[in-house]
């Protein structure tokens, strides 16, 4: 059952990441500007999203430029949409809790339960929910991607051998060359990750998008430095733009 569901994992994500996007668009169009779609509307969105998102995601990664600004925007906005999905089921869970609640207490007092007010509260806080949830996302994608956190974890080893005490491994993941991260911020990156003085580092995937930055990109990188050497594994991205040239 578990191989099954990693085998079909993504194709699923994408169906998902379909509906979401198109969920929450309708919900701000409707909420936003009044625009109710109609049937055929919300059968065939979902459609097309899922088609363009497989599309996009078959695709290596274009070089710089506006193609490559789109498909970064296009992605996080996907991203969004699902965070943006989740909000809106906890908002409906609570209207349903709430709506029950309600009916069972006016059930007893032999009254009609009136449900509107809570509904309305409700639509506004997931109106404005999804839209603070855009905002940051937005944020992240732009200004706080080039914020670097340096997270440090004490991890405790049963039985570890004395010469081992207290040996550093530097993680970093996710650099994304090239689409996301520039020769500069890379080699800013690198100097705080050596600064850690690392026993060991090792990279964790998506090392870059596309190679036609390699020259420029790949050598600041490969300043990276660490007592025991440093090892890396390839992410879905590297994949896409070709794992034996990557590696």
């Amino acid at each position: 059952m578990r191989r099954l569901f990693w085998t079909h994992f993504f194709s699923s994500l994408l169906v998902v990441v379909a509906l979401a996007q198109w969920i929450c668009a309708v919900w701000l169009l409707r909420e936003l500007a009044g625009v109710q779609l109609g049937r055929t509307a919300n059968v065939a969105g979902p459609v097309l999203l899922y088609c363009l998102n497989r599309l996009i995601v078959t695709r290596r990664m274009p070089p710089p430029g506006v193609t490559r600004t789109l498909r970064r925007a296009y992605t996080g906005a996907a991203f969004t949409s699902l965070f943006g999905l989740l909000f809106l089921a906890l908002c409906g869970l609570v209207w349903l809790l709430t709506t029950l609640g309600a009916g069972a207490v006016a059930l007893a007092a032999g009254d009609a339960p009136n449900t509107a007010p809570v509904a309305q509260t409700l639509r506004a806080v997931a109106t404005g929910g999804l839209l603070a949830i855009s905002g940051m996302m937005a944020y992240g994608y732009s200004i706080g991607q080039r914020r670097l956190w340096i997270n440090r974890v004490a991890v405790p080893v049963e039985r570890l051998p004395p010469a081992l005490e207290w040996f550093r491994v530097v993680q970093i993941s996710d650099v994304h060359l090239g689409g996301v991260t520039s020769p500069d911020r890379v080699g800013r990156y690198v100097e705080r990750a050596n600064a850690l003085t690392p026993d060991l580092t090792g990279i964790t995937g998506d090392i870059t998008d596309g190679l036609d930055h390699a020259e420029e990109t790949f050598p600041s990188l490969g300043r990276l430095r660490a007592r025991h050497g440093v090892i890396a594994i390839l992410g879905n991205h590297d994949v896409y733009t070709g794992e034996q040239e990557v590696a």
